[in-house]
């Protein structure tokens, strides 16, 4: 005698197979743990940071600026 569970159990798995094909393996940053939209911003952020440093040291600015907003 069959379980009722098993072709429900059957169907599933094959459902699963189905989608780990398709799904989108990552191959950069795999073990970092950082996904590539988070990447691309933190970079973002350490350029524009960069910048800041930069310009403040040569004397063109004395703002500072943190989150977008100039301080004196």
């Amino acid at each position: 005698m069959r379980s009722r569970k098993w072709p429900d159990s059957r169907l599933r798995s094959r459902n699963w197979a189905r989608f780990s094909r398709s799904a989108p393996i990552p191959t950069s940053a795999m073990n970092s743990g950082i996904n590539g939209a988070e990447a691309t911003r933190k970079s973002a952020a350490s350029q524009s940071i960069q910048a800041t440093t930069t310009s403040i040291a040569s004397g063109e600015t004395t703002a500072s600026t943190i989150c977008g907003r100039k301080r004196a």
